[in-house]
């Protein structure tokens, strides 16, 4: 009989729409485990307890996987904090504590007796999120430096077209920390899962690059830069070069609309507004833009955009959603309106439906912000829009 750690223990993180969490614990011991001896009471973890115990085989030892709660907000890691400058946007691991309180019987027959010792989480492996690299772009003032992850699929080939996907994420994780664009949601990993042989670019800010004054900073010549130097480097396809972001992002890829109007073969725009004086710049491009109704600002910003459109001869298909409604019935209505001919559409969530029920009773958030956070939580879960914007195509022909 003997007392034994495990060699290592590894952190394992999954992103959802409501950001990155820890789900699993992985502990690896160099010997073989009696299953009999296992049982969701062999741990001991905190603050999440264990929902899920199993074993697998991993050369001449095992090592036991720990299933944590999916939804557990504790197990989030990006963290913000208050601090004499304002917010401040980080990201970490949760603080787990984990310690065996049952004895763990070997094959040989050994027991591995518990202690009072809390394991110490050794490594950590980013599902996704460790599919991009961490990249640096110096442009010709200061304040054009840039960093930005980006994706490159595994099955690239250079000698053949591949899309890309921009996406630009909101000011709330503007921060010096990398990656937060990346990990903070859906919007920057989805097409992974729906597109693997998609390119992603995910640029990461330290400040807001818009403001609602239709103000925009230096940092979106440095995106359309960064656009170009890839271009360089790998065989993208001109015609299938998208954009999409939330809140800041979404109004800062309108902006580049209008700086750039052929560089974007789609637009998938959520949850912000833009100038609608200089928007009919973008008539030609396809967009699918959709705000909730009771986030105020975006709303009406987005409908004088939609307005302004139409008045330059662009067919608007509106439409209003439950957004309550199953996930099922929003991507019913969502593949039903992708198939209609036309170029751009408005989608308004009815209310404060973006808003779980759960949290309606929450008012430590104003009502305009709670529907706007959660407007992009929802929208990147629904496939339909994800297929619509990586099935455009520019005609040949046209200059960039």
């Amino acid at each position: 009989m003997r007392d034994m750690q495990p060699l290592n223990v590894i952190a394992v993180s999954e992103i959802f729409a409501e950001g990155q969490r820890v789900t699993e614990l992985h502990l690896h011991y160099h010997t073989k485990l009696a299953d009999s001896s296992l049982s969701l009471e062999t741990f001991k973890v905190f603050p999440s307890p264990v929902r899920e115990l199993y074993k697998k085989s991993e050369g001449a030892g095992d090592t036991i996987v720990l299933g944590l709660s999916r939804t557990d907000e504790r197990l989030l890691t990006i963290h913000h904090t208050s601090t004499e400058d304002g917010e401040r946007v980080e990201r970490s691991l949760p603080k787990i504590s984990i310690q065996q309180v049952e004895p763990i019987e070997t094959i040989d027959g050994d027991v591995l007796f518990p202690d009072n010792i809390t394991l110490s989480i050794s490594e950590e492996r980013q599902l996704l999120a460790d599919n991009f690299s961490l990249n640096h772009f110096k442009g010709i003032t200061d304040t054009s430096f840039l960093d930005y992850s980006l994706y490159v699929p595994p099955s690239y080939d250079a000698n053949k077209k591949s899309p890309l996907v921009v996406f630009i994420h909101d000011r709330g994780v503007c921060s010096t920390t990398h990656h937060l664009g990346v990990v903070q949601g859906l919007g920057g990993v989805v097409w992974l899962k729906e597109q693997p042989e998609c390119f992603v670019l995910v640029p990461h800010f330290r400040r807001a690059i818009v403001n609602d004054e239709f103000a925009a900073t230096d940092e979106l010549d440095s995106i359309k830069a960064i656009i170009d130097s890839i271009r360089v480097t790998y065989t993208i396809d001109p015609r299938r070069v998208y954009g999409t972001g939330q809140s800041m992002g979404c109004m800062a890829l309108m902006e580049m609309g209008i700086r750039y109007p052929t560089m974007f073969a789609g637009l998938l725009l959520v949850a912000g507004q833009w100038d609608p004086s200089r928007i009919d710049a973008v008539k030609d491009v396809p967009i699918w833009a959709l705000v909730a109704e009771d986030d105020s600002r975006a709303f009406k910003g987005m409908s004088s955009c939609m307005e302004a459109l139409e008045t330059a001869g662009v067919e608007i298909i509106r439409s209003w959603w439950n957004g309550r409604d199953s996930l099922h019935q929003l991507e019913k209505q969502a593949t039903s309106l992708s198939q209609e001919d036309a170029s751009c559409y408005f989608t308004v969530f009815k209310g404060s439906s973006v808003v779980p029920e759960s949290q309606c009773s929450d008012t430590t958030l104003p009502v305009m912000f709670a529907n706007h956070m959660a407007t992009w939580k929802l929208v990147y879960q629904i496939r339909p829009l994800i297929h619509w914007l990586l099935s455009q195509k520019q005609e040949e022909g046209i200059q960039r």
